[in-house]
């Protein structure tokens, strides 16, 4: 099942997605500030699209443990959260929020995250602190954090050696920014710094 809510809900979720639902996008709604229940009992769920919306709160999305794409895209998001409900999460798109603190990558379902990709495009994140806590996602291949021709990025992105920073600290990082990793010249830079 495909299930398209369009424009125009206001606070929460519905609560009356059919329970056997794989893809739900309620992308361009004013949803916010929480998701609230209206996601509970979707455990068949793969796909979420809540892009454009009014969140402040990654809240509500626990029992979804069979999702798999999330994207929570131009809402007012200023942190992560809630991961560790997530145990089979493997593309997160984050783009276009306030977020500056990380910390809540750290928070990983038992057996560790199965975060493939992350999309922290256009967000607040200046520090090169913030982005340790992504060196601990295992299976992190693909990373956004720069737009494209320089803009859209992240204050961290006009740090001299941030790409050789990142590429030192997250090992199986195959991507950055839509660029090999290997096309990264190393220099011994960590995240200590920033």
């Amino acid at each position: 099942h495909v299930v398209r809510v369009g424009e125009g809900l206001v606070g929460e979720a519905p609560r009356d997605l059919p329970a056997g639902a794989l893809t739900v996008s309620l992308h361009g709604n004013a949803i916010g500030p929480r998701l609230g229940g209206g996601l509970a009992g979707l455990a068949h769920l793969v796909e979420l699209n809540v892009s454009s919306n009014a969140l402040e709160s990654m809240a509500g999305l626990a029992g979804l443990v069979s999702l798999r794409r999330l994207n929570l895209a131009s809402n007012r998001l200023a942190r992560v959260e809630g991961l560790e409900e997530l145990p089979r999460l493997e593309r997160l798109v984050l783009r276009h929020n306030w977020l500056a603190d990380l910390g809540g990558f750290c928070q990983q379902p038992p057996g560790g995250s199965a975060l493939r990709e992350v999309d922290l495009r256009d967000n607040r994140v200046a520090s090169l602190v913030e982005l340790s806590a992504l060196a601990g996602l295992p299976r992190l291949e693909r990373l956004h954090l720069g737009g494209a021709a320089g803009g859209g990025g992240n204050p961290v992105c006009r740090l001299g050696d941030y790409r050789q920073a990142v590429a030192a600290a997250v090992p199986r990082l195959q991507e950055l920014d839509s660029e090999g990793v290997s096309e990264v010249a190393p220099s011994g830079a960590g995240l200590e710094g920033g």
